[in-house]
This record gives C-alpha cells, structure tokens and sequence, in this order.
C-alpha cells in the first residue's frame, strides 16, 4: 500500500505507510509561474510541468527478491 503526498501523518501508528513526497513549494512556484504569465501577458500555456517526486519507503511495501530468497 502507498499513499500520496506524504501526509505527517503517514509515518506514524500501527502501519507506517510508504509515500510518494511532492515538493509543494515548486509546485506552487510554477503554478504561479503560468498564472501570471496568463494575466500578465495573455500567454495560455498548454505545455506539460513535470516536477520531481520523491519515494519514501516505510514498512507497507517489501522488496520481492527478498521473498523469492
């Protein structure tokens, strides 16, 4: 099992649960980016951002080589 954007949360409790980390403060920085650009100089940008996630490995997920050992 894997979340998403991991939340504080996730780290803690019975299960701590593996995440996908986003950084948000670049998400908003480009998010603005293109907003500005719309309202400022009229320019709709259709191109697709593509920011970099990180995974943080907790106990719900396990390396299958280990289980075929």
């Amino acid at each position: 099992m894997i979340g998403f954007d991991n939340w504080n949360m996730s780290a803690y409790g019975n299960m701590k649960l593996t995440t996908v980390e986003r950084n948000m403060g670049e998400l908003a920085k480009e998010g603005t980016r293109v907003l500005l650009r719309q309202l400022e100089d009229g320019i709709i940008d259709h191109r697709r951002i593509y920011l970099d996630n990180k995974l943080i490995v907790r106990e719900t997920v396990k390396d299958m080589r280990e289980i075929s050992r």
